[in-house]
This record gives structure tokens, sequence and C-alpha cells, in this order.
């Protein structure tokens, strides 16, 4: 037979009183410890929030100083705004300023320029023009220009008297046979002495046996009368207007005195063999010619035989 699930008996009291002096103390019991646990888990989470709180007393103010300066910044920047766009207004009105003053002085200088030019039409002779913005010619410009043209003419004077004193020369030594010729910037000559072909040869070497007379080319002074490494007893006649005449390979005995004055054709030493650039060369006496600080060709103002 099968049981049933419920029997059909009722609930009797004495079963009622029964559970719950058995059975009924235990369920009591399991809810009074249930409501305890509740209760002390509430109160832990309370008493854990405001432990919190109290540990972290500063973060609230934190978070006020953090909004605040977070507001500064931003009053900072929209005032640098501010003043920047100041900034640009003044500098525009200074720009305009000066602009302005710019063209004031324009303005000005162009009125007394047109005074100036009226001024001077009106000073002005019939014949003359005026002419804007030309400079007036002062005393000081016209004797500088004098000063100019005298110096010109007395280049040209110099020039032409140097010339004529040059066309008047004639040769130092009879004969006049050149032994080697002029190569300053002219085609080189060869020098037995040397071995070597020369293009600094000043003058020309005319044949003079030792002991030959050697004559002035021109009327003049002896302005120097010394012994030359190179060329041996050198004599130096000044003929004035920048002309010089110079005779080296000399002996050394020599018939005139420094400062003298010489007339041309007149003999002032002998041919020797003092040159010592030149020894071995054919006997002769070294000539040149100077004008000025150049010294020229002596072919050129004297007849000489090649």
């Amino acid at each position: 037979m099968k049981k049933k699930l419920f029997s059909n008996k009722k609930f009797s009291k004495e079963k009622w009183k029964n559970f719950v002096n058995k059975d009924g103390f235990y369920v009591v019991l399991f809810l009074c410890v249930a409501l305890i646990a509740t209760s002390a888990v509430y109160i832990t989470r309370n008493n854990m929030d405001k432990s919190l709180t109290q540990n972290n007393p500063n973060e609230a103010a934190q978070k006020v100083e953090d909004y605040q300066s977070y507001q500064a910044e931003d009053i900072k920047t929209e005032k640098t705004k501010e003043a920047s766009a100041n900034n640009d207004e003044k500098d525009k009105k200074e720009i305009q300023e000066k602009q302005s003053n710019a063209n004031d002085k324009v303005s000005k200088q162009e009125e007394r320029q047109v005074s100036q030019s009226k001024s001077n039409k009106e000073n002005s002779t019939p014949t003359d023009e005026f002419i804007p913005n030309a400079t007036a010619v002062t005393s000081n410009n016209a004797s500088v220009e004098k000063n100019q043209e005298k110096q010109e003419k007395k280049s040209d004077e110099n020039s032409s008297s140097s010339q004529n004193t040059l066309n008047s020369f004639i040769s130092p030594v009879k004969g006049s046979t050149i032994t080697m010729d002029y190569s300053f910037q002219a085609s080189p000559v060869f020098s037995k002495t040397l071995n070597e072909f020369r293009s600094d040869h000043q003058g020309i070497d005319l044949a003079a046996e030792k002991g030959t007379e050697v004559k002035a080319t021109m009327d003049g002074k002896i302005v120097e009368i010394k012994k030359d490494p190179k060329f041996g007893t050198l004599i130096t006649i000044d003929h004035g207007n920048g002309v010089q005449s110079k005779y080296g390979n000399l002996d050394s005995k020599v018939n005139v005195t420094k400062n003298q004055q010489v007339k041309k054709g007149q003999v002032i030493g002998k041919a020797g063999n003092t040159a010592l650039f030149e020894i071995d060369d054919d006997p002769h006496i070294h000539f040149e010619v100077w004008n000025g600080d150049k010294c020229i060709d002596p072919k050129k103002y004297i007849k000489v035989k090649k």
C-alpha cells in the first residue's frame, strides 16, 4: 500500500504545542541570528565610510583648490587675450601716427621747395634758368678748377721742356757702338759676365777702351758720385725738368765733384773696368737716361752704332 503524503488527520493543538516547544525554538533562533548579522554588516559599512572620510579630511579641500586654480587659469588666459588685443590696437595707432607725421614732413618739405623755387625765380635774371635740386657753384670749386688747370699746364710745360732737354742730348763717348742693348721691359740681352740673358738692363753699354774720355750729354748738375756694387764708379747728372743721366763703369778717378755745374760736352771722367756685373764684357761704359722715376731707352735720344 502506498502511504499518503499528507494524512487526513487534522492539525491538533497538541501537535502545535509540540512544534513550538521543539522545532519552533530553532526557527526563531535562526531568524534572530540572521537579523543580528545584517545589522552588524550595516553598522560596519557606516563606520568604514566615516573612518575613510576622517582619514582623508584634505580631499575636499584639494578638490576646491583644483577648481579654483582651473578658474584662475581661465581668468589669466582671458586677461592675456585682452592685453594682446589692446597692444595690437596701440601698435596700429602708433603706426598710423608715424605715417601721418611722415606725410606731414613730406608735405612741409615740398612746400619749402616750392617756396624756394619761387624765390629763386624772382631773384634770378631773365636769362637764368632755374634747375631744381641743382648745387650752386661756389668760389672754392672755381679755385680748385683753376689749380687743376695750372697743374695740367705745368705738367704739359714740364713734359715739353723735358722732351726738349732729351732732344738736345749728345753721345757721352765717340763712336757710340752698342755692346749690350737696353732690355728693360723689352727683348732680353745676353751677358757674358753672368752667362745668361738679362731683361733688366736699364741702359745701354757703349764701347770704350779704358781711359776713353766720357762727356756730359747735356748741361746739368752733378748730384751723385758713388761706387755702385753693380756698375762700379757711377756719376749722376740732373739736367732739370725731371731728366737725369747716369754714367757707370768709370775709372775711380773722376774729373768732377758733387753739386758741380757742368756743361754739355764737358769731360766728367774716363772709362774704366769697375762694374762687377759687366767685368768680363768688352770694354765699355754703362749709360742710362731717366725721365722722372722711369728709365727710358737712350737710343731714342743719341746717335749710336750697332
